[in-house]
C-alpha cells in the first residue's frame, strides 16, 4: 500500500487506474446526448432562474412588512410614552397646585389665628353696627367688616390684612393724632392678646432685652393710638 492511499479524505494524492480513452462513437453519442438535453436544462435552468427572483421578492415583502410593523409599534409606543408623560405632568402640577392651595391656606390660617396680624372683627348675624357693613368672605358665609375708608381717612394703626385693621369709623372727631374716633368702644374688636400679637421679632426670646425694650416701645405706641381714638383715657 502507498502511503498516500492508507489516507481518507484526501489527504496527498491519490492514484486512481487510468481511465481508457472515449472511443469515437462514445464521443459522439455523448455531444448528440447534450445537443439534445441543451433545451430542457435551459427551461430548467430559467425557471430556477424565476423561483428565486420569486423567493427574493418575497423575502423583501416579509422585510417590508416587518419593518412596517415595527415602525407601527415604535409610534404607538411613542403616542402612549407621550400620553403617559402628559398625564404624568398634569398630576404632578394638579398635586403641585393643591399642595400651593394647601400651603397658602394653612400659612392664611396660621397668620389669622395668632401671631402676626390683629383677628378679624367678631362675625355678626344680626344688626350690623355703625360704620359696618355685611361682606361675603366665602361662598355662603358673611360677616360684618368696617366699611371702606373715606377720601379724608386714614387708619389708624398697621394694616395687615384685608378687613382686619383698627379703622376709624364715621364719628366725632378725637384727639390726639387729628383722626376720627369710632362709635363705640365695639367697633375696634382689639385686646391686649391681639397687641402682644402685632408683628415682631420671634427669633428672639423673651429674656432678649432687645425684645423688650421692642415690645415695651411698640405697646407705648398702641397705647398712644388708642387714646388717640379715645377708646382709653390716660390720667396726667
Amino acid at each position: 500500500m502507498l502511503p498516500w492511499e492508507r489516507f481518507h479524505g484526501g489527504a496527498g494524492i491519490r492514484r486512481l487506474p487510468r481511465q481508457p480513452p472515449m472511443t469515437r462513437a462514445q464521443r459522439i453519442g455523448q455531444r448528440e446526448a447534450k445537443d439534445q438535453g441543451f433545451p430542457r436544462r435551459r427551461e430548467e435552468r430559467r425557471t430556477r432562474r424565476e423561483e428565486r427572483r420569486t423567493r427574493r421578492e418575497e423575502r423583501r415583502t416579509r422585510r417590508e412588512e416587518r419593518r412596517t410593523r415595527r415602525e407601527k409599534r415604535r409610534t404607538r409606543r411613542e403616542k402612549r410614552r407621550t400620553r403617559r408623560e402628559k398625564r404624568r405632568t398634569r398630576t404632578e402640577e394638579r398635586r403641585r397646585r393643591t399642595e400651593e392651595r394647601r400651603a397658602r391656606r394653612k400659612a392664611a390660617a396660621a397668620v389669622g389665628e395668632g401671631s402676626h396680624t390683629i383677628r378679624k372683627a367678631t362675625p355678626r348675624t344680626e344688626g350690623g353696627p355703625a360704620g359696618r357693613e355685611l361682606v361675603e368672605t366665602t361662598p355662603g358665609k358673611t360677616e360684618w367688616y368696617r366699611s371702606p375708608r373715606g377720601p379724608d381717612q386714614t387708619t389708624a394703626g398697621p394694616e395687615t390684612n384685608k378687613g382686619t385693621s383698627i379703622e376709624p369709623a364715621t364719628a366725632p372727631e378725637g384727639r390726639g393724632s387729628g383722626r376720627t374716633a369710632p362709635a363705640s368702644v365695639l367697633d375696634c374688636q382689639i385686646t391686649l392678646v391681639d397687641l402682644l400679637a402685632l408683628p415682631g421679632p420671634r427669633s428672639m426670646k423673651l429674656q432678649d432685652p432687645g425684645k423688650r425694650t421692642y415690645l415695651q416701645g411698640f405697646l407705648i405706641i398702641a397705647l398712644q393710638e388708642l387714646w388717640a381714638l379715645e377708646l382709653i383715657t390716660i390720667p396726667d
